[in-house]
């Protein structure tokens, strides 16, 4: 694993900066044509090096508005998998959350007089009774 991308990064643009200037100065058509092409070669890395570390920015930036959001949220939504239950209504859509056991779901479900529910834990469905 690299230490430090950016540092690649730099690495990479002065290897094809050198190889720019090497090729500048042959006089050989197929030398020329070799430290171009290693020119291209170098740049093209530094750009994957450089989407790399963008997306692990990216990524880190996705993890901590995820860690900020209301923690029902965090477990059933998004993150996918929880140790909280979520049950929907399968006739209105009515969707709650928040549930430390399946148990709770259940009786939740009863006690709201519900004829039909999916009871997902995180996004693994555990649960689904059909109306009657």
């Amino acid at each position: 694993m690299l230490k430090n991308l950016s540092e690649e990064i730099r690495s990479c643009y002065q290897h094809a900066e050198d190889c720019a200037r090497k090729a500048a100065e042959q006089t050989d058509l197929q030398l020329k044509q070799d430290f171009l092409e290693l020119e291209q070669s170098w740049l093209f890395l530094a750009r994957g090096y450089e989407f790399s570390e963008r997306l692990t920015d990216f990524s880190g930036e996705t993890k901590r508005q995820v860690s900020k959001l209301p923690k029902v949220y965090r477990g059933t939504h998004f993150v996918g998998l929880s140790s909280e239950y979520h049950l929907i209504c399968r006739i209105t859509g009515e969707s709650h959350g928040g549930f430390e056991t399946l148990t709770g779901a259940r009786q939740y479900a009863h006690e709201e007089g519900l004829q039909a529910w999916d009871i997902f834990h995180g996004n693994l469905l555990v649960e689904r009774r059909e109306p009657e």
